[in-house]
C-alpha cells in the first residue's frame, strides 16, 4: 500500500481488515484461476494507478506508523 501498488490479496476475513474491493483486487484463495484473472486484469494501466492510488491514501490515512501508535494510544485512554 505504501509504495502506491495494486494488490492482489486472498479474500479472507483476516486480511479484509486492511484490503478491500476498492484498494485492492481480492480473490478465492483456492482458486488458481481467480489468481490468474486478476494478474489479467492488471494488465489494464488505468487499474493499476487506480488500484495503487486508492491503496496509498487508505495507507495514509489509515496505516503509518504514527496513526498506528495513536489509535493504539487513544485505545488505551493515554491520550
Amino acid at each position: 500500500m505504501s509504495y502506491s501498488k495494486p494488490i492482489i490479496a486472498s479474500d479472507i476475513s483476516v486480511l479484509r481488515e486492511i484490503v478491500n474491493e476498492h484498494n485492492s483486487i481480492l480473490v478465492d484463495p483456492s482458486s488458481i484461476d481467480a489468481w490468474s484473472q486478476a494478474i489479467k486484469t492488471l494488465t489494464s494501466e488505468k487499474l493499476r494507478c487506480d488500484l495503487g492510488e486508492v491503496a496509498y491514501k487508505d495507507f495514509c490515512k489509515n496505516y503509518t506508523w504514527d496513526i498506528r501508535a495513536k489509535n493504539l494510544l487513544t485505545e488505551l485512554n493515554i491520550l
